[in-house]
């Protein structure tokens, strides 16, 4: 969810393939409207698909995700000092906790969907 709660996407992968889309999902909807509502199964988004699941994640998941892969990062170069890329990890998890802790944390949200193809 984007600030304000103004924007959202969806991201959609595709058990078989593994295949990633992201998607733009219209104005009004949040992460809890989406995973409560049948706005999920709207013909807006794809009559071929109807929700079988969903999981609204709480902001201590949100948490736990973003320090697990921050610190994932981190322990890696910390622990291949001499790798090429390790500095570059480095900096990658610092400026990236650093946007979460003082930018989106609190505003994103995340709503999981398992979908079944009518």
């Amino acid at each position: 969810m984007g600030a304000g709660n103004q924007s959202a996407i969806v991201t959609l992968v595709e058990r078989a393939t593994l295949y990633v889309m992201l998607g733009h999902l219209p104005g009004g909807h949040t992460a809890r409207r989406s995973a409560t509502s049948s706005s999920t199964s709207s013909p807006r988004c794809q009559p071929t698909w109807t929700p079988v699941y969903a999981h609204v994640s709480d902001s201590a998941e949100r948490d736990d995700y973003e320090w697990s892969w921050t610190g994932s990062l981190t322990e890696w170069a910390l622990d291949n000092p001499g790798h090429p890329d390790a500095a570059e990890a480095l900096t990658a998890a610092r400026e990236h906790r650093d946007q979460w802790l003082r930018g989106y944390r609190n505003v994103l949200g995340f709503v999981t969907l398992v979908l079944r193809h009518i």
